[in-house]
């Protein structure tokens, strides 16, 4: 799993370069999001999966309201997890997310 430094550094350099006050406020999401999806593996949440979902989410949803019209453009085409991106579904992602396999 990538660190909030790391989640950072890759918007960054797929949208533009972020303001510093875009970055520690971008940080501040995923540091809260990392200890609430922390907490629900600890506690072996039955819904774990449904949740950290939902919390991605808001998590871009939050994300996206701190970027400039251009960088958002940039944002959404991003391959995000669950839809594609490293760790996700799609092709080679190995997730959720993409077609299913063919039969």
């Amino acid at each position: 799993m990538q660190t909030s430094d790391q989640r950072v550094a890759r918007i960054d350099t797929a949208v533009g370069p972020l303001s510093d006050d875009q970055k520690a406020k971008i940080k501040a999401i995923y540091d809260v999001d990392m200890k609430k999806m922390q907490d629900l593996r600890t506690a072996q949440d039955p819904d774990m999966m449904t949740k950290m979902q939902a919390m991605r989410a808001d998590e871009n949803k939050q994300i996206r309201a701190l970027l400039t019209p251009d960088q958002q453009t940039k944002f959404d085409a991003m391959p995000q997890r669950g839809r594609g991106g490293p760790g996700g579904g799609g092709p080679g992602g190995g997730g959720m997310g993409g077609p299913p396999p063919a039969q």
